[in-house]
């Protein structure tokens, strides 16, 4: 087949200069320079927008952080700190930035550190009637607890550091000075239900996304964990698992109106015994956000499932009276699936302008799908979405990927776990963070650009075509007329992942036979190295990739999503920063892994040499052996980027149609 050069929207060398790690040198003899590094901002091992901890990597144990902005401009954090998850003496710290996050004050304790005491998993919430700042923790002051419980003939029937963080009080201290001096400490009363002994010690853990107000009334959220302190009597119902996590609210009519702390008034919702739970033998919904959606009494929160792996929801149509039990997942608004969410707590917020904002983990490893433990602390990457109400429930948009970090970076008493812990949204001045914990132990804060959450909004409505980066557009015409095509030397050729802007490769086609082996597009060389798109079993369309050391991986995308028949879209996303590869079929990203709709691709895999040639619709022939063979149906149209597309991008490209026609 004759080869034919042709003209390209920007010169292709300056394509494969960014694609990284994908492409590497096509000519071995020369000598290229190695670019500088562009960190990127979503990476949280190399970059953030501030950062607030000050206790240095590997010392202590830091999570659990919020941030609010007092009335004269002070932004406070507060987080958890020890010297491990559950030990004793973890307390809450905080610490004061006057230049909007960037810089921080040594930190300083909320709650004096004391032996056997913890006081930890707090929110911070600032009055929006007065601008009191309180500060909300669990209190458990283990040797009275264990002094009531010897008292009552009742023992535990969880010790260490489990029993510590899930049974207490709740107790908080509040600041009139934008968090330069705090008060004395202060109770919430709790109510007692099914969920606890009949007397003593009650359970709880006091862990959310933080404090809102809805309708005058300020609602924040916990969970009672039976399993931590019931020993018999009421609390052994049969209408809950003994083990079973519940969801409860607590609600003040007064708090950031009242300034005598003794007036507070406190209810617990839902009416009755028992919280939000799920059905038997799911036990685990925990970590709850929750917002109020177009009318006062129409509430919705979502939560943590671990023992489903699906992003729980659950509504109240009557202010929090009563709400649906059990719990359902939470949906795309597009019909395609739920959301994936095991692994920590959702963190969902209603903006100034009305977006619903959405953080979660978009990874379905849970202990019931043969995943071992230690993936449940694999909480990397981050991804975000924003909801439309649908009744009374919201539906999310197809996610971005938000935050990532590297496992190979050790840092902290979690060792080299890839972690992005417990983020907490707040926006101030019109601007977007998220404050997180990097492998729980660097509190870090990161900006959300406006234009990442502007793509989200509209996805349901988006149709154009993105030009930024932009380097080739080819019709069918073309690509029949010369299926093979030169690709120029260039001296820059990036290598592994040193620039981190990935490519992306936006396809329309017709289906054929559609049987394992058809090509979409091959840069191999006679070593097989390089890359290759087109089809697996099961009618699958996905990417694999080798290098010159040989390192291989792949990515495809699920067995149903391509519609035969038909005109098909499909974005094959490669995010070199991330390493992750995301495949967008139709408006919707698609994975062969029932686990999860993304693939990390291997970090240790470099640039691939590849030919000097791309092949369109046929394999490469410089491979010495091939069982590939050559599409059999149409590519309709092809884009080249030197960047990955946001899905958003991805999606608008979708409802652009075929050369621009409206999908």
């Amino acid at each position: 087949m004759k080869s034919i050069n042709y003209t390209f929207i920007v010169p292709l060398a300056a394509f494969f200069s960014v694609v990284s790690p994908i492409f590497g040198e096509t000519n071995p003899d020369s000598s290229p320079q190695e670019p500088a590094e562009v960190v990127d901002w979503r990476d949280a091992d190399r970059t953030y927008y501030g950062k607030v901890d000050d206790s240095g990597p590997g010392k202590h144990f830091n999570d659990n952080a919020h941030i609010v902005v007092a009335d004269d401009g002070t932004w406070v954090a507060a987080w958890s700190t020890g010297e491990h998850e559950g030990g004793a003496g973890m307390h809450l710290v905080y610490s004061l930035s006057k230049d909007k996050g960037r810089t921080w004050s040594k930190s300083q304790p909320v709650e004096p550190p004391a032996k056997n005491v913890t006081s930890a998993y707090g929110y911070l919430f600032k009055s929006p009637v007065n601008g009191r700042i309180f500060s909300i923790y669990r209190f458990h002051d283990h040797e009275k607890v264990m002094a009531e419980m010897r008292r009552l003939g009742q023992k535990p029937p969880v010790t260490g550091g489990h029993f510590r963080d899930t049974t207490g009080e709740i107790a908080f201290r509040y600041s009139d000075d934008h968090g330069k001096t705090w008060s004395d400490r202060h109770f919430i009363p709790t109510r007692r239900t099914l969920a606890d002994n009949p007397e003593g010690p009650m359970c709880g853990w006091f862990f959310g996304m933080g404090p809102v107000v809805i309708d005058d009334h300020v609602w924040f959220t916990g969970n009672k964990y039976k399993a931590t302190i019931t020993t018999g009597g009421a609390a052994n119902s049969s209408k809950t698992s003994a083990n079973t996590w519940e969801t409860w609210f607590w609600k003040s009519p007064n708090m950031h109106k009242e300034k005598d702390p003794e007036k507070f008034i406190w209810e617990n919702k839902p009416n009755g015994d028992l919280g939000i739970v799920p059905d038997k033998g799911v036990r685990y919904w925990v970590e709850a956000s929750l917002v109020q959606l177009e009318k006062p009494e129409n509430l919705y929160c979502v939560a943590r499932n671990r023992y489903t792996g699906v992003l729980g929801q659950s509504f109240s149509t009557d202010g929090g009276d009563t709400w649906q039990t059990p719990p359902s997942a939470a949906q795309y608004w597009d019909g395609s699936g739920d959301l994936n969410n095991p692994k920590a707590g959702p963190m969902l917020k209603q903006l100034e302008d009305g977006t619903y904002l959405l953080t979660f983990y978009n990874d379905r490893a849970y202990p019931h799908n043969k995943v071992p433990w230690y993936k449940l602390h694999d909480r990397s990457p981050l991804w975000v979405a924003v909801g439309w109400p649908d009744g009374n429930v919201l539906k999310f948009s197809q996610p971005e990927l938000l935050l990532f970090n590297d496992e190979n970076v050790k840092t902290g008493s979690e060792g080299n776990r890839s972690s992005i812990y417990h983020p907490f949204l707040f926006e101030t001045d019109g601007r977007v963070f998220t404050v997180f914990s990097n492998k729980k132990t660097d509190v870090q804060i990161a900006e959300i650009p406006r234009s990442l959450i502007d793509g989200l909004k509209h996805q349901r409505t988006a149709k154009e075509v993105a030009k930024d980066g932009l380097v080739a557009e080819l019709s069918s015409e073309q690509i029949a007329a010369s299926p093979i095509r030169d690709i120029p030397n260039s001296e820059m050729w990036r290598r592994g992942a040193s620039n981190g802007k990935g490519f992306a490769l936006d396809f329309w086609f017709e289906p054929g036979d559609m049987k394992p082996g058809e090509t979409l597009l091959d840069t191999r060389n006679e070593a097989g190295q390089g890359i290759w798109i087109g089809v697996s079993e099961n009618g699958k369309v996905g990417i694999e990739l080798k290098d010159a050391a040989g390192k291989h991986d792949k990515a495809f995308c699920a067995e149903s999503a391509i519609v035969a028949g038909k005109m098909n879209h499909v974005v094959v996303n490669v995010d070199a920063a991330s390493h992750v590869i995301t495949i967008i079929v139709n408006g919707v990203i698609s994975g062969e892994d029932t686990r999860m709709n993304f693939k990390q691709y291997d970090r240790t895999i470099g640039a691939t040499p590849g030919s000097r040639k791309l092949f369109l619709g046929t394999p490469s022939n410089e491979l010495k052996e091939s069982s590939e063979t050559a599409f059999t149906g149409k590519i309709e149209n092809l884009r080249i980027y030197n960047r990955y597309l946001r899905t958003s991008e991805a999606i608008s490209h979708f409802r652009a149609g075929v050369g621009n026609k409206e999908n």
